[in-house]
């Protein structure tokens, strides 16, 4: 049995997708035989019970602001990639006592384009390379934390990948990493049973019927290609006669989305 640390207090619940995951997991922690130090945000009221083997550390908001300022300021990737101030920094921003650190196992650590610190034995969740395909959608500022923070994948015992797709991307940047990439399932922990979503499907059926629709669920990032997605919908009604919706859902950071389907005429389709 291992203690093992899950460092959240890089993610925001309000963003879903990883912060999800993340919780999802801690949730379902009594099927491990380890014991779990869960560092987090504040967890929201709608949260599952964690299980014995769960130790909760809870932060308030201001720690998580405070960890998320410093991890994306250029030059703390170098200063993490030590030990000796990694764990000062860590502790001063966390406000946790910096010992702590160095009392797991090991440590599980979702990259989210954010230094991974040097904490002995750390497991890094690295979602994708989307800045190194789509470089047009990040600043000069940004793209420089993230392709200094890719690099501190390497000194990470494992880095596991939510696809194949980006388990490729990563192993063809860094070569000598790649013995070290996984593949996991993600989301394992968000699916519903039908007997707890009933209001849900009422929802679904009055608004859709039996005609087919197409669900994207994504944050309305320009890389997500939500805009392609609607150039499909119209090329397909040109080419068949049946009914069928694309539904759109996720949060929206601004009105790009509603405009673009507007402006392209696909009101009564997206």
């Amino acid at each position: 049995m291992a203690r093992i640390g899950v460092f959240g207090l890089n993610l925001s619940p309000r963003t879903g997708g990883i912060f999800s995951l993340i919780d999802g997991l801690m949730t379902h922690a009594r099927h491990s035989r380890h014991e779990f130090l869960y560092l987090t945000p504040p967890r929201q009221s709608s949260a599952g019970a964690l299980p014995e083997n769960v130790r909760l550390l809870e932060r308030p908001a201001f720690r998580r602001i405070a960890t998320q300022a410093l991890l994306k300021l250029p030059g703390t990737a170098h200063l993490l990639g030590n030990t000796w101030t990694a764990l000062p920094l860590l502790g001063a921003a966390t406000g946790v006592r910096p010992s702590l650190f160095r009392e797991m196992d090991a440590w599980l650590w979702p990259h989210c384009f954010v230094p991974v610190p040097r904490l002995g034995r750390v497991m890094a969740i690295s979602h994708d390379m989307i800045h190194r395909q789509h470089p047009e959608c990040f600043s000069r500022l940004e793209l420089l934390v993230r392709r200094q923070a890719e690099r501190t994948l390497t000194g990470c015992a494992r880095v596991i990948c939510p696809s194949e797709a980006s388990a490729r991307d990563l192993g063809q940047a860094y070569p000598a990493l790649r013995h070290r990439i996984g593949v996991f399932a993600g989301a394992p922990c968000e699916v519903m049973v039908e007997t707890d979503c009933q209001e849900e499907l009422r929802q679904v059926d009055a608004e859709f019927g039996q005609t087919p629709f197409f669900l994207f669920v994504g944050v309305d990032w320009r890389h997500k290609n939500h805009d392609l997605l609607i150039d499909a919908a119209l090329e397909l009604r040109r080419r068949t006669s049946r009914p069928f919706k694309v539904v759109f859902v996720g949060r929206r950071r601004g009105a790009a989305i509603a405009e673009a389907i507007a402006r392209k005429g696909a009101q009564d389709l997206v």
